[in-house]
């Protein structure tokens, strides 16, 4: 595995922060963090195709890096004085919730702006010499190097590397501009069949989702629904934090009607009464709220991995019942210790929420 040091080398040319970051060294914070900000757009992991991924998240945890030990004015005093810093550790640390830490959520919107500006751009052209000199003019490593590019990029980038060459910037590759068509091809082919791919794996995602959402629309409402959330009231004991745990498609906005069912059964005498149920307090209501907002914003952040997980459970949903598929989850999630809610004859009796 490389050091720092030498990814630093590796990717930007240079183990000297400041140029990395192209700032000088007095620079301010906010200069750092804009700096830093920029160019960790260009090199995101989550903006860049597939065959740029590695390259880019390597560029990404090294940016991350530097701008961790530059906005912390002691380790930067050391950094400037000896240019030394801390070669070791943080191998298992999330550069992505540390960016996310620092910046506002970045929209569709904000990543074509911001490849419009960067086309054609100065930075643009450092990128391209960079990435010329760096793979000696091999195009289809250099495609991996530079952000936004593609099959139709090329001729931009031939363009800008011709100019570079009349100039004498850089030594003129042979490799470069008589590339055989063979290699060419290859790697036109690669492309476009990731861009296949992705296009597959977004309809297939799409069709996962209007399934799911479906069949979130069949359960609220049902008989299931009623028997779980009856069972989850009395195994908690009217514990409302443990009972969206155990109520399948639960979540804040469901709460009061969750609350209306419960009032029903209390009035039908069907189960006892649970202050902590109707009186909860105030607190731990926030908690709760908070903590369902902050894993709503992680299955947002990484959706590609919460379509899979719901793909499996439309699978188990395909092979058996609906209920037995929250049996299925339990066992895999849920406490081994706590009683299951899918289990004991309510259960299997059949109301409607609608019942008085």
């Amino acid at each position: 595995m490389s050091s720092f040091k030498e990814n630093c080398e590796k990717y930007f040319g240079t183990t000297n922060f400041y140029e990395i970051l192209e700032v000088p060294k007095d620079a301010s914070q906010k200069d750092i963090k804009k700096a830093y900000h920029k160019l960790s757009l260009v090199v995101h992991p989550d903006r860049v195709d597939s065959p740029q991924k590695l390259v880019a998240t390597e560029k990404f945890k090294v940016l991350g890096k530097i701008h961790s030990i530059l906005q912390d004015e002691s380790k930067r005093k050391i950094y400037d004085d000896c240019g030394e810093f801390d070669d070791e550790g943080d191998t298992d640390f999330n550069w992505m919730e540390y960016w996310r830490s620092l910046f506002k959520k970045i929209s569709l919107k904000d990543i074509q702006n911001f490849e419009n500006e960067y086309k054609g751009s100065e930075t643009e052209v450092r990128d391209i010499k960079k990435a010329y000199e760096s793979c000696k003019g091999n195009m289809t490593k250099m495609m991996e190097y530079i952000p936004f590019s593609n099959p139709e990029s090329e001729p931009r980038i031939i363009e800008v590397v011709r100019g570079l060459v009349d100039k004498g910037e850089v030594e003129e590759y042979d490799v470069f501009f008589n590339e055989p068509a063979k290699k060419r091809r290859l790697r036109h082919k690669k492309y476009q069949k990731e861009k296949e791919e992705v296009e597959k794996e977004s309809s297939e995602n799409k069709a996962r989702r209007e399934q799911f959402s479906n069949l979130e629309k069949d359960y609220i409402g049902s008989e299931s629904e009623y028997a779980d959330i009856k069972n989850a009231y009395e195994s908690w004991k009217g514990n409302m934090t443990k009972m969206m745990d155990s109520i399948p498609f639960a979540k804040i906005e469901n709460e009061p009607r969750i609350i209306s069912v419960v009032r029903g059964m209390v009035e039908r005498k069907e189960v006892p009464k649970y202050d902590i149920f109707f009186n909860e307090p105030l607190k731990e209501r926030k908690k709760r709220h908070q903590k369902f907002q902050k894993e709503r914003e992680g299955v947002e952040r990484n959706s590609m991995e919460d379509l899979e997980t719901v793909a499996n459970e439309i699978q188990q949903r395909a092979s058996s019942s609906f209920m037995n598929m929250i049996t299925s989850l339990e066992s895999k999630y849920g406490n081994n210790k706590r009683k299951s809610i899918t289990t004991g004859k309510n259960a299997s009796k059949k109301r409607k929420i609608s019942k008085k």
